[in-house]
């Protein structure tokens, strides 16, 4: 029974994106809704790494992680609040990627996910 519980967790893991995206550039202060996030650096990063290597490697890492309990999944999805643009990586799509640093709006809760994107570029005058 535990084994079919953990192969429908993946199958819904791999069926839904990550987080609902709202735009395809990120900078501090920009709004996302997510129904997955770690609370780590570290283990986002190892999300990442496996997100950019193969579909399998994602899964399993996503898995992994979820049962840890070291990522979690949100339902219904949450609003957060971009704090910083950790990282950005191709994913195994090769679709530009972003690992950030969230927080949750009106609270101090930090988390952090990975999001289909590039940073904003700072355009100065």
């Amino acid at each position: 029974m535990k084994v079919l519980a953990k192969l429908l967790l993946l199958i819904c893991l791999l069926l839904a994106p990550i987080s609902a995206l709202a735009q395809e550039t990120w900078t501090k202060g920009d709004s996302i809704f997510t129904f997955f996030l770690c609370s780590s650096e570290k283990d986002i990063m190892d999300v990442a790494l496996a997100d950019s290597k193969n579909m399998d490697a994602y899964a399993q890492q996503l898995l992994a992680k979820t049962i840890s309990q070291n990522c979690f999944r949100l339902a219904p999805p949450q609003m957060f609040v971009v704090e910083e643009v950790i990282s950005t990586y191709k994913d195994y799509k090769d679709v530009a990627t972003c690992v950030l640093k969230i927080k949750k709006i009106g609270g101090d809760f930090m988390g952090y996910v990975v999001a289909a994107g590039v940073p904003k570029e700072n355009r100065g005058i």
